[in-house]
């Protein structure tokens, strides 16, 4: 909700979080409002009981307004591209509480308590080999925001802490629209194809070659990742074809 108060008052957005994971998520956003990034901006973040409230950005996220084909889709892929790059560099992570072992048993636990066959969850895991660096968790679209429809000023919301910490797992949530259908499944609304195919070119060419080698591994844990969240079975069904469809990418 936005909160609106006396004349001369600043506006904020109280954020509510519930669950076992809600005071991680609010440490997360904190602590990446207190770095200084190049490429994007963090709202500031204010202390507010069990809550927490950011400062309020007079922006629209960048998938509403890609919808709107009201953007330089090369601009913001590039913006993206400079957001990716700054997250990869820093060889530090956001852990909390989280442990770990290895990336593949990871993967495979992840994958396994998802719901997917443990056979596959075997063979997704043996691909895919995650480098440890800064991650924002939950980097999609929407939790872009672009301040005057522009990316001269970007922001990044809603920051979530991941079971393994890679930036890797960041693109592929970007992929969820640019490769798969995410903005189909949830909103019934089709991602601008002239916009897929520019962000892909330029975003895919600026990727390691670590990366693209597990690209289908991963958009299946991305995809995976989704499915116990999934609103009711059309669109349980709509995720699981992704995951298939990229499945077969990798056989």
């Amino acid at each position: 909700m936005i909160l609106q108060g006396y004349s001369g008052s600043e506006l904020g957005l109280l954020v509510y979080k519930q669950g076992k994971k809600a005071s991680a998520q609010k440490e997360k956003h904190r602590y990446f409002s207190e770095k200084n990034f190049e490429s994007f901006k963090v709202p500031l973040l204010f202390p507010y009981g069990e809550e927490y409230l950011y400062s309020y950005i007079d922006g629209c996220d960048a998938l509403s307004v890609l919808l709107k084909e009201e953007i330089d889709y090369e601009k913001l892929a590039n913006k993206i591209v400079s957001v990716i790059k700054e997250l990869a560099k820093e060889k530090q992570c956001f852990l909390d509480s989280l442990c770990y072992n290895t990336s593949a048993e990871c993967i495979f636990n992840k994958l396994v308590a998802n719901g997917i066959d443990w056979k596959l969850s075997g063979k997704i895991s043996s691909i895919i080999n995650l480098p440890v660096t800064l991650s924002h968790g939950d980097l999609t679209f929407e939790n872009i925001l672009l301040v005057n429809n522009s990316c001269d000023d970007v922001y990044l919301i809603d920051f979530l802490p991941l079971f393994y910490p890679s930036y890797f797992l960041d693109i592929a949530k970007l992929f969820q629209d640019i490769d798969g259908n995410w903005t189909q499944i949830r909103y019934n609304k089709e991602f601008p194809k002239k916009a897929k195919n520019i962000i892909r070119e330029i975003i895919w060419d600026s990727l390691p070659e670590e990366y693209k080698v597990q690209h289908n591994a991963l958009m299946v844990v991305s995809f995976a990742r989704i499915l116990p969240y999934a609103k009711n079975e059309h669109d349980r069904n709509m995720i699981k074809k992704e995951i298939e469809k990229f499945l077969e990418k990798i056989n």
